[in-house]
């Protein structure tokens, strides 16, 4: 089994990882503002990009973005069923 680099389950960590890196050189500029006044306007601006992109890979694991999934209840046997079919997977029988 090899594992993706890359894919809709983990493209998140990857935005995230690039925000923390990006928040870590815009911190290093403003740490270092003492050899250029303009260290710590850019340092600034960097982290604040940072902020934005591990934001916006966290908001991908938020609940409040993903449809609900339909739970139907057969009659019968009470199966829980997640998709709404006309019949039942285990008894057969009409759920409505």
């Amino acid at each position: 089994m090899s594992l993706q680099s890359y894919g809709p389950n983990n493209i998140g960590f990857w935005i995230m990882g690039f925000g923390l890196l990006i928040m870590m050189i815009g911190i290093a500029l403003i740490a270092s503002w003492t050899a250029n006044i303009f260290y710590l306007v850019t340092g600034w601006f960097v982290l604040t990009l940072g902020i934005a992109c591990l934001a916006l890979g966290l908001s991908g694991y938020s609940r409040w973005d993903k449809p609900p999934v339909p739970k139907v209840r057969c009659r019968h046997c009470y199966m829980l069923n997640y998709e709404s079919a006309i019949h039942c997977r285990r008894c057969g029988s009409n759920m409505f």
